[in-house]
């Protein structure tokens, strides 16, 4: 269940781009929004200042407040979703932790990255770090040019949601089906499969013929691919039948194909992509940087991630 929504903002419009979707989720859960600006000490951010850093960082923890309370008011013209604000103090991945850890969120909701002299502590750093140690689901909004339109709520009616058969990967699970029950959404449970042969692999090529040595591994593989797909097909319609009985409406696909382009091709078709951040179960091989970080920096859609815990 969603129950608050933390929103942390950089304090210019690129920040602001995660509220309609933040807003939407909180309109269809009644779960309220927080709003959260990070100030950085500006010796840290620009020592040039370090000088005059007493009245600078005052200044600008006024005009910040100024701005949480300018954005608040227009909010609440277009929504009645319950909104707070909070001006906090520190490295921003932290302070985001701290608020989620004093039970102030449940779900947190962010652009990718953002503009302005504290654009680099957005520009996917703090994204990153929070997709290694925040406890809770990040949903994370790719920015666009246009300023973003308050009164006009995201399409989230189709979840695509990524498993690899490990239970790791299926932490994932609940939070997607959490915020697809609170927006009337469908689920595609997908797994993908690496092919051991090719598409297009023939026997006859320019005329050659490969012995029958290679016919018999080549064979051996097709037969191992059709299980290994049958069982994958199993695997997803047990998950499908535990979702479906709360209410959802759940279709499974099983794609033959590297993980990363499988998932950005069938985003496509998606309001939403769902996926873990780790995979392969005992192995605990870090996905992201490899299929997670690919899609999220890829997705022409929202991601919603999970560090997995255990």
């Amino acid at each position: 269940m969603i129950r608050t929504i933390l929103v942390p903002l950089d304090g210019f419009a690129f920040g602001e781009h995660a509220l309609p979707m933040a807003l939407a989720i909180a309109r269809h859960s009644h779960a309220p929004i927080k709003l959260l600006h990070v100030m950085q000490p500006f010796v840290e951010v620009i020592p040039e200042l370090a000088v005059y850093q007493g009245p600078t960082e005052d200044e600008y923890r006024q005009e910040k407040q100024r701005y949480l309370d300018g954005l608040v008011r227009q909010l609440r013209e277009v929504t009645d979703v319950p909104l707070s604000m909070e001006v906090a103090e520190g490295d921003v991945a932290p302070a985001i932790r701290e608020a989620v850890a004093d039970g102030k969120a449940d779900l947190v909701v962010m652009t990718t990255h953002g503009r302005g002299p504290l654009a680099r502590f957005w520009l996917g750093s703090v994204a990153d770090e929070l997709l290694r140690e925040l406890p809770v689901p990040l949903l994370l909004v790719h920015p666009v040019k246009e300023p973003p339109d308050f009164r006009k709520e995201p399409a989230l009616e189709h979840l695509l949601l990524t498993l690899d058969g490990t239970p790791l990967a299926e932490q994932i699970i609940p939070p997607a089906v959490d915020l697809a029950q609170a927006m009337q959404a469908e689920i595609t449970l997908m797994r993908v499969l690496r092919t051991p042969v090719p598409a297009d692999f023939g026997f006859a090529y320019q005329g050659y013929t490969p012995p029958d040595e290679v016919r018999k591994i080549v064979g051996e593989l097709e037969v191992m691919q059709k299980r290994q797909t049958a069982e994958a097909e199993r695997y997803l319609e047990g998950i499908a039948e535990g979702i479906r009985s709360r209410g959802v409406v759940v279709t499974t696909k099983v794609v033959l194909d590297e993980a990363t382009p499988a998932i950005l091709h069938a985003a496509q078709g998606a309001d939403l992509v769902a996926l873990e951040t780790h995979g392969y179960g005992g192995l605990k091989r870090l996905w992201r940087g490899s299929v997670a970080d690919k899609v999220i920096r890829k997705s022409s859609v929202p991601v919603l991630v999970q560090h997995p815990h255990g």
